[in-house]
């Protein structure tokens, strides 16, 4: 049994774009489709678009490509069948569906002339405003430009003038029609209507309704009639939210105004007024019980229920032992639904619009006719209408879109029988045709999302759950809260609101190429593009993790002097190889920030970043070329209950002074240790967990080199504190985050577990998820351990001297680095307001970050609830000043230190001896040395070995 917690009417449009979205992660698309690309490698059904050739060009197979943005899943089946019918018509079919930048690459490839990446496209109706009204209107190609003889179609197809008028732009040319409507019905049981009036004849009881009338008052006498024969008029109240028009004007978002409609207002007392009299009961629609009084189970008979005349289908399978005894008429008020497939209770479209810069726009006018406009037996809507469309295909479609359908053509109306065995043999398309003529307000409107809060508000009223007072005044505060947020996903989605309320353009036809190993960097740049509408660049982030990560070093090295479309503009490498790009050779390559127009001196000092980090950042001639915005600093992390019960106090100054925060040694490390074992704990899970405080360079005498390998003496002192550690029972030997480290880290080993070393930027997944440490929450806080040491994560970001944009960067690199004020990147990463808190991208990116500006850092309070609400700014400024090391995960480091961690774990399990692991590793140290340099000398790059 389908279930639906509310009526599909009251679906929000807005919502169904965003939280449909999949969830936000590297995609293996082409450039010049989406804002990411890994490698050029498509998508295998090309929903994404990223095939190679363009929407004009050949592809594999010779034929051309026609590209469809679509939120519509049946459009492309359509278009599809279409190519089947008419050889003639050679297109491969590409449909752009749904995925988190949708609106943004259709806005960017609408505006952007050179773009072959749309034909045709259709939205959410709730979009209409801007892509049939407004500034987006003039991306559309007219019908009469693509051939069609507007006018002499539109009056034999009988488009009713509702529909053309709303496909129609502000200078009077039709630019989007629909081939499908839905609209409201009134469904009602035949044998009471004869009980009570005599009469079943849906002419009869539209009259005795006020069917059209847009008042209550004669379906209230019907409903009051209905009880004195022991009947319910409806089995809910919820269906009467579908009648309700739900335009918000442009003026009263602008003004911040939150006062209820009129017609709001009605549908909450006419809900309430319908349950106090005993008219309706308060069943949920579509659940078993509600199935249930519409078969005639309860305490009294249930008269009719307002529907769409898309669920006659699926109401006549569940109430097949009533066949015959249903009839339809129009409901008292009139509603535009807008275009909706009836499959799905999201799918809410305007018409079908064609890119004025489409290379196929020639070809076009033929198949937009035969589905809008075609009115003859052979076109689309009225092999829709007797169904004959879906069932010479069969399977999986004819179950989905078959049945007869509601069509838009009045001609097709009215000269096809769609009698219905269910409802009698009543003629429905007589209704249907009458709707269409019918003035209406709309449903589906850019004001949906906040008629679902009043909805939600006149639920809990009707419920008796709160007062009419009490619910007006919690919508006006939840419509407050909604309004950022609202106008967030809208600029996700493309658009951005000015002063005055009105809608433009985010996203311009200048492209930003990103080469960045850092995922998190260009969702960071398009929310500087969101919030800053003038800098209106298209975001293309390049990183081909799917090929190996030594190709996108390639691909920077080839693209940082290209001529081409795919010329670095800003780029972002793992730290390992910073030596070359930022104190080599290739520092060369890289913009000053100076030369960006930054006062790099006062910025600096303003900033209070820390001497090391610009250090790193400065290449040999003494001028700052990329500076980082995340923190990357290690973190001891500890439990509050096992410290109090061991040392009396939780308190992060003493447990860092208990434990040798900052000395760059070990002996009270081990102290602590020795006290955790005497109160049966281990002081970390395993010896890889006090590894990240270890600086793995490999310099001098420490690269395997021909001359011999000499070990780091911190990584030998290493070996023996872990072998001592492990011998003592101090540690057990949990793997790195395996399920047994994180039972160990709830408690559930064999022994309680205080703490572990890691760098901060990990406490996010472990905080967020059951898996990690979730249901820990609270019992957590952090101070810096023994060792300073870096996290090996990222190089600052650089901006290639060479890039056509340079001149433009200046503010958004500072935005990035350098600004320490309440707008900067840095405040809002810390204080987690960057995101809106219901946005995918938040649930994704968001959450409090540490950050490198020490003067965000002094003058902020960064609590966390995992961390029992310590504020983590002193400890991350702690630990960002004189750090002794970096330990990295990339490159050849990564890969000998990892060499040098499983030859650790062999020598404290005695399964070698020291001096069998030491030579051990300088074995696989010289061959990973090898691998590396045959990797980078493949992708033109071994200038990067340390």
């Amino acid at each position: 049994m389908k279930k639906r917690i509310i009526a599909a009417s009251i679906i929000v449009l807005i919502a169904a774009v965003v939280v449909a979205i999949a969830v936000i992660a590297p995609r293996n698309l082409a450039i010049g489709d989406i804002s990411q690309t890994n490698g050029g490698q498509g998508e295998a059904d090309g929903g994404g678009g990223g095939d190679s050739a363009g929407a004009g060009g050949d592809a594999a197979g010779g034929r051309k490509q026609l590209r469809i943005f679509t939120l519509d899943k049946e459009l492309e089946v359509i278009i599809k069948q279409y190519v089947k019918m008419h050889p003639e018509f050679d297109y491969d079919i590409v449909c752009r569906e749904n995925d988190i930048d949708f609106f943004y690459d259709l806005n960017y490839s609408l505006q952007n002339i050179e773009s072959t990446d749309v034909d045709l496209y259709c939205v959410p109706a709730v979009y209409a405003q801007w892509y049939i009204k407004g500034d987006y209107s003039r991306f559309a190609s007219t019908y009469e430009e693509l051939g069609i003889d507007v006018g002499p179609a539109l009056e034999k197809a009988d488009i009713p003038h509702e529909i053309v008028d709303a496909g129609t732009r502000p200078d009077g040319e039709l630019i989007a029609l629909p081939f499908k409507k839905n609209i409201n019905l009134f469904m009602y049981r035949r044998s009471i209507a004869k009980d009570v009036w005599g009469t079943d004849d849906p002419d009869k009881i539209a009259d005795i309704i006020g069917a059209g009338t847009g008042k209550w008052d004669g379906f209230l006498k019907a409903a009051q009639t209905l009880k004195e024969h022991g009947c319910y008029m409806l089995p809910d109240c919820q269906k009467l939210s579908g009648l309700v028009t739900t335009g918000i004007s442009e003026d009263m978002l602008a003004n911040g105004s939150y006062d209820v409609d009129p017609k709001w207002v009605e549908y909450m007392d006419i809900s309430k007024h319908l349950l106090d009299k005993g008219f309706a009961k308060n069943t949920l629609p579509w659940t078993e019980e509600w199935i249930g009084n519409l078969n005639g189970k309860g305490d009294k008979p249930v008269f009719a229920a307002f529907i769409g005349d898309n669920h006659i289908r699926e109401l006549s399978d569940l109430l097949k032992s009533r066949d015959g005894e249903w009839a339809v008429c129009l409901p008292p008020v009139s509603v535009d639904t807008g275009f909706y497939t009836g499959f799905e209770d999201m799918d809410h479209y305007t018409g079908i619009m064609v890119n004025k810069n489409s290379p196929n726009k020639d070809a076009l006018g033929p198949l937009i006719e035969w589905i809008t406009l075609d009115c003859s037996k052979t076109g689309l809507q009225y092999s829709l209408a007797n169904d004959t469309f879906y069932s010479r295909a069969g399977g999986d479609e004819q179950r989905k879109y078959g049945g007869k359908r509601s069509v838009v053509s009045g001609t097709v109306l009215k000269n096809t029988n769609n009698a219905n065995a269910f409802l009698g043999g009543q003629n429905i398309n007589t209704l249907i045709y009458e709707a269409l003529q019918t003035p209406a307000g709309k449903h589906h409107a850019p004001g949906m999302e906040l008629f679902r809060l009043w909805y939600y508000e006149t639920e809990a009223y009707l419920r008796g759950e709160k007062d009419r007072q009490t619910a007006f005044a919690d919508y006006i505060k939840a419509a407050k809260e909604y309004e950022q947020s609202s106008r967030d996903m809208l600029q996700v989605n493309g658009f951005h609101y000015s002063a005055d309320g009105r809608l433009y353009s985010l996203i311009g036809s200048r492209e930003l190429n990103v080469y960045s190993y850092d995922g998190v960097l260009p969702e960071l740049i398009k929310e500087y593009v969101r919030s800053h509408p003038e800098f209106n660049f298209k975001v293309n982030w390049y990183h081909y993790a799917l090929v190996d990560d030594f190709y996108t070093l390639g691909a920077i090295n080839d693209n940082l002097h290209s001529s081409s479309g795919e010329v670095v503009d800003i780029y972002c490498i793992p730290n390992v190889y910073s030596h070359e790009y930022i104190k080599g050779e290739y520092a060369k390559h890289a913009s000053t920030y100076r030369e960006l127009g930054i006062d790099i001196d006062t910025a600096l000092q303003k900033a209070d970043i820390p001497q090391y980090v610009i250090d790193a950042g400065t290449n040999p001639a003494g001028e700052v070329i990329a500076l980082p915005y995340q923190a990357g600093v290690n973190v001891f992390m500890y439990r509050h209950s096992i410290a109090k019960d061991v040392w009396g106090t939780d308190d992060p100054d003493r447990i860092a002074e208990i434990i040798g925060s900052g000395t760059g040694k070990w002996d009270r490390f081990l102290e602590a240790a020795q006290t955790l074992k005497e109160h049966g704990c281990y002081i970390v899970p395993g010896y890889r967990d006090i590894s990240e405080m270890i600086d793995t360079g490999i310099t001098g005498s420490g690269r395997a080199a021909d001359s011999g390998f000499g070990i780091n003496p911190m990584w030998e002192e290493f070996m023996d504190v872990s072998k001592q550690m492990r011998d003592k029972g101090y540690i057990n030997d949990k793997r790195w985050w395996s399920e047994e480290w994180t039972d160990a880290l709830k408690g559930k080993a064999d022994k309680p577990v205080f703490g572990a070393v890691m760098p901060f930027e990990y406490l996010e997944s472990l905080a967020r998820s059951d898996y990690y440490l979730k249901s820990t929450a609270g019992d957590w806080a952090v101070c810096v351990p023994p060792f300073k040491t870096k996290a090996g994560f990222y190089t600052g970001i650089m901006v290639n001297k060479d890039s056509p944009n340079k001149r433009a960067l200046k503010p958004l690199v500072e935005w990035l680095t350098l600004d320490c004020s309440q707008e900067g990147l840095q405040y809002r990463l810390t204080n987690d307001t960057l995101f809106a808190k219901d946005s995918q991208t938040h649930q994704n990116y968001g959450g409090k970050k540490a950050v490198v500006c020490g003067t965000i850092l002094r003058n902020t309070n960064c609590s966390i609830d995992f961390l029992g609400g310590q504020d983590i700014n002193p400890v991350i400024y702690d630990a960002l000043n004189t750090p002794t090391g970096t330990h990295e995960h990339y490159g050849l480091e990564g890969a000998v230190s990892g060499h040098w961690l499983d030859k650790t774990a062999a020598y404290i399990n005695e399964e070698v001896d020291k001096e069998t692991a030491i030579a051990g590793l300088a074995d696989a140290a010289k061959e990973s040395e090898r691998l590396y340099k045959s990797l980078l000398d493949q992708y033109g790059v071994s200038f990067l070995l340390p």
